[in-house]
């Protein structure tokens, strides 16, 4: 990435537009440089471990005021004779929604209880732990990533290079 005449930071120009699910452990400065290179021309979507995480959606509006960022807590539909197997995703069609829209979105994907779909065809919360690496590989199918990477491989994958 480095600046042009007018300011604003321009990246390689032979990668065509792509949808990057970016999964991420921290809300470090590492993550929020990645998202801040890659989200002029790429729709991107944050998965995130654990429960909503307010410092990095912060971070995301500071580092990109003029784009929508937005979190959303997922809830994992999980198979109900192997719990720890995540079968679907409740937010999906919110998630692709708001980033067809332009979003930034941070998928918080252990906010809430797992569920499965009872016999009366309810979701109904369940006690289980589930394999959080399966529900990112999960979201990145669901939602045709092109890519699924680790800040530091997007910086890479996409050839970002700072003018010396």
């Amino acid at each position: 990435m480095w600046n042009s005449p007018d300011g604003k930071n321009q990246v390689l120009p032979h990668h065509p537009p792509m949808r990057i699910l970016l999964a991420c452990k921290s809300n470090g400065a590492e993550t929020i440089s990645a998202v801040a290179m890659a989200a002029g021309d790429h729709q991107l979507v944050i998965a995130r471990p654990g429960d909503i995480d307010a410092p990095l959606e912060l971070g995301l509006r500071n580092e990109l005021p003029d784009r929508d960022v937005v979190t959303v807590p997922m809830q994992i539909v999980v198979d109900e004779e192997d719990p720890a197997e995540p079968r679907a995703i409740s937010e999906l069609r919110s998630v692709r929604t708001l980033m067809e829209a332009g979003a930034i979105v941070i998928c918080a994907t252990g906010a809430l209880a797992p569920v499965v779909i009872g016999r009366a065809g309810k979701l109904e919360a369940v006690e289980a732990r589930v394999d959080e690496d399966r529900v990112i590989e999960l979201l990145a199918r669901r939602l045709d990533a092109d890519r699924l990477l680790s800040p530091r491989q997007l910086i890479e994958e996409l050839g970002y290079a700072r003018q010396a």
